[in-house]
């Protein structure tokens, strides 16, 4: 009964301490890949207003097709998507560890809390590891 009450005043107490909405101003300076990332992080709270928001401006300025949409709703990537819709699918990344040379650019997401990693070279997904 103890853990009980514990739980419910933590959970009152994170509710007073709402985060500040994401307004529209806001998300158009993001660049896609912090509004992939702001997008899931969201996801792991259920903050909606967030997830709207981020979705709304990738769609607005066009980052987004009907694909990668319907990828991100069913959490799966693909090879050949660009790395941030990745993010959004997969994310939020803890880490990105970059590298690159005359064949191009080459990050590796580290993916929070799941453990996988995602391989891009030059801004697409061209391998994962689970």
């Amino acid at each position: 009964m103890r853990k009980l009450l514990i739980a419910i005043a933590g959970t009152a107490a994170l509710a007073a301490c709402a985060i500040p909405e994401l307004s529209e101003e806001e998300a158009r300076a993001m660049s896609s890949l912090d509004l992939c990332q702001t997008m899931a992080w969201a996801r792991t709270v259920n903050d909606w207003q967030r997830i709207n928001r981020s979705r709304t401006e990738l769609i607005r300025r066009g980052a987004v097709s009907k694909r990668d949409l319907a990828d991100i709703d069913a959490k799966e990537i693909r090879t050949g998507m660009r790395d941030y819709v990745a993010v959004c699918s997969w994310g939020p990344f803890s880490d990105i560890n970059r590298s690159g040379g005359s064949y191009g650019s080459f990050d590796q997401y580290v993916m929070y809390p799941m453990g996988t990693y995602v391989y891009t070279r030059n801004g697409k997904v061209d391998s994962w590891q689970q």
